[in-house]
């Protein structure tokens, strides 16, 4: 009896242990679906977690420039709106 549980023991650690092997992505499917994330974020104009995802992108795959370029991008608007603020602010006065 003690046997057989102990064997449905193992059997259940085994399975589990295979299914998240099984279920892990690899870096390339990571570093894609982050990048899709981050480009639908831009789309979005929601800068901050358009980063985010580029930064978790770059991380699946440091080696990759693709990432990094695309970490540029929304730095581009936010720098030119704060600068567009920082202008009118300084005619107003």
């Amino acid at each position: 009896m003690l046997m057989k549980s102990v064997v449905g023991v193992i059997g259940i650690v085994a399975a589990f242990g295979l299914l998240s092997v099984s279920c892990r992505k690899s870096p390339q499917a990571r570093e894609a679906g982050f990048l899709d994330s981050g480009k639908a974020h831009m789309q979005d104009k929601q800068y901050g977690r358009a980063i985010l995802d580029f930064k978790n992108a770059a991380q699946a795959i440091p080696k990759d420039a693709e990432p990094y370029y695309q970490m540029a991008l929304p730095t581009w608007p936010m720098e030119t709106s704060s600068r567009r603020m920082r202008v009118s602010a300084r005619r107003r006065t």
